[in-house]
């Protein structure tokens, strides 16, 4: 027998000869109740999830796209167990955990940058982890880590890994573009559309895409394309899953029917009309796009046959087609007439058709009456010509240059040089006989020397130097004083005619005489007088013209208005 005291019990495992068995042992002191024994938990042989090993913090491998049910075990030797599976080809996964409630184990799921992805504990066992329908991780390539931790707890757990097929494609139109504004009947008009795939592979799957014309009531119209008629179905290859690329981005051109009658329209795209793809979703296979307008040109023009704006018939703002089978745009003579040059006059009454700058000539002298625009008459009521004396288009006021204004020549084309009176017509003098010597003596003489014109501006009675001292006993230059009276006499008669005939005329022929002058120093070389240089002024242009009108030669008349408009000359 024991005496009391202090005992002590060593344990030691020895491992034989076998290798090292493990096992648990039980140790009983005294005479204990053994009824309410429980032995220890135990794992027993590692077989976590059938795979024969036990899965440790290293994890096991279960492959590519794996199926898989099993029990795996945790003890106090054995903190967690650790499993790792890839998942590709579109394909997706779904993951399970589950264990008795009053155990405290959790179950992590990481993707491949050991992100956390799902998690469970005892009080959310059952479906851990699901990609088809997370469009984070639906169909995409991913490897997940999946860790059981015992958090002090022992026991069993079961875990289920199922593989998932591939989601079904989703056909969907990513935009349709349609006319966007009005459009007319016989018009062509641009259709583009893009079509995706939001979900899984479509395996090379062809369909037939259409777009028809709609009214307001839903009605289809026209087919718009065909890709059936067109030959060209699209196809979904694996590549274009989930957006990857556009499965149909393409554009037809449609010409609006004559017969479309005027309305609101829209355009309608059916994905997979005849229902050969099958998809995740169907109910995005139909688009409409925005309405747009469509005007029946017959209808719009029933009232316009030339269909240039302007009605055939009165439709109440008073304004007819003059022109109803011509089109044009005129509207200041006549309204829809042809106008090349867009300045509102029709081309049958306009000047200048093809100058935007004139259109009317009241006058008729081929000058238009804008005096602004090409050759502008600046005399628009009254003919003229291109050089008159007020400018383009005016008339000449002294076409015959005799110095009376044309309003007041009863002879308008009286010869320059002539002498005229108050009524522009020729002065015809009587003829004379001057020879009043009874000398038969036909021997011709020498030319007389020409005499100094009269100034008719001078006081004095019209007597000459040059008479003065040539005159003798005999006579002056061989001629008698009688014949020198009758010469004396008739060119005062002249001069005061002259004077007489100017009287008579209106102020105004004189005004306009001198106007002519200022603006027409060409008249010299009508008289045959040279260029005028810049030193003959207009003034002395005109009395040159008046000695010239009185009789006076040419180079007479400007020998003598130099002596007082150009005294220098003589110096």
């Amino acid at each position: 027998e024991l005496v009391a005291g202090d005992y002590y019990v060593n344990v030691t495992y020895w491992g034989g000869f076998g290798g090292n068995p493990g096992g648990t042992y039980r140790l009983l002191v005294g005479e204990p109740d053994q009824s309410a024994y429980v032995p220890p938990f135990t794992c027993g042989s590692q077989n976590d999830l059938g795979l024969g090993q036990d899965a440790t913090s290293s994890g096991i491998p279960l492959g590519r796209n794996p199926t898989i049910s099993g029990t795996g075990c945790l003890s106090n030797s054995d903190a967690e167990d650790v499993y790792t599976f890839e998942v590709e080809d579109y394909m997706n996964t779904e993951v399970h955990f589950n264990s008795t409630t009053n155990q405290p184990f959790t179950a992590t799921l990481t993707n491949a940058v050991g992100d956390l992805v799902a998690s469970v504990d005892n009080q959310s066992y059952g479906l851990l982890f699901e990609s088809l329908n997370n469009m984070e991780f639906e169909g995409q390539q991913n490897t997940f880590t999946l860790t059981v931790a015992s958090n002090g707890g022992q026991g069993d757990y079961d875990v289920d890994i199922i593989e998932i097929p591939a989601a079904l494609p989703d056909l969907a139109p990513e935009s349709l573009n349609c006319p966007t504004t009005e459009a007319f009947t016989d018009e062509e008009v641009t259709l583009q559309w893009v079509i995706s795939n939001l979900r899984g592979p479509g395996y090379g799957q062809s369909f037939v895409l259409l777009i028809e014309l709609v009214n307001s009531d839903n009605e289809t119209v026209n087919t718009m394309y065909s890709s059936e008629a067109a030959s060209d179905n699209p196809s979904v290859s694996n590549t274009m899953s989930y957006n990857a690329s556009s499965v149909d981005d393409y554009f037809a051109f449609f010409t609006i029917p004559t017969e479309t009658t005027s309305g609101d329209y829209r355009c309608k795209l059916i994905i997979d009309s005849n229902e050969e793809i099958s998809e995740e979703d169907e109910t995005n296979n139909i688009h409409f796009s925005a309405p747009f307008y469509i005007q029946n040109e017959e209808e719009l023009w029933a009232n316009d046959v030339d269909r240039d704006g302007f009605n055939s018939t009165d439709a109440g703002d008073g304004i007819i087609d003059d022109c109803p089978n011509n089109p044009g745009t005129s509207t200041v003579d006549r309204f829809g007439c042809p106008d090349l040059d867009n300045d509102g006059v029709s081309n049958d009454n306009d000047i200048l058709p093809n100058d935007p700058t004139q259109w009317y000539d009241s006058d008729g002298d081929g000058f238009g009456d804008n005096p602004n625009g090409t050759n502008g008459d600046q005399c628009p009521e009254v003919a003229g010509v291109f050089s008159g004396d007020n400018g383009v288009g005016c008339p000449i006021l002294d076409l015959d240059f005799d110095g009376v204004l044309n309003e007041n020549d009863l002879c308008p084309e009286t010869p320059i040089g002539v002498i005229v009176d108050s009524e522009g017509c020729e002065i015809i003098d009587e003829p004379q006989d001057n020879n009043t010597d009874n000398n038969d003596d036909d021997t011709p003489t020498d030319p007389v020397a020409p005499v100094d014109p009269v100034d008719p501006t001078d006081s004095n009675d019209g007597s000459t130097d040059s008479t003065e001292e040539a005159e003798s006993e005999t006579g002056l230059f061989g001629m008698s004083f009688t014949l020198i009276g009758i010469i004396g006499v008739v060119i005062v008669l002249l001069l005061g005619t002259l004077l007489f005939v100017r009287g008579r005329g209106a102020k105004s022929d004189t005004f306009a005489m001198q106007e002519k002058a200022y603006a027409d120093a060409g008249y010299a070389a009508v008289a045959g007088i040279g260029a005028v240089d810049a030193s003959i002024t207009p003034e002395q242009l005109a009395y040159e013209q008046q000695l010239i009108a009185a009789g006076y030669p040419a180079d007479y008349a400007r020998a003598y208005a130099d002596q007082h408009f150009r005294p220098w000359l003589k110096q």
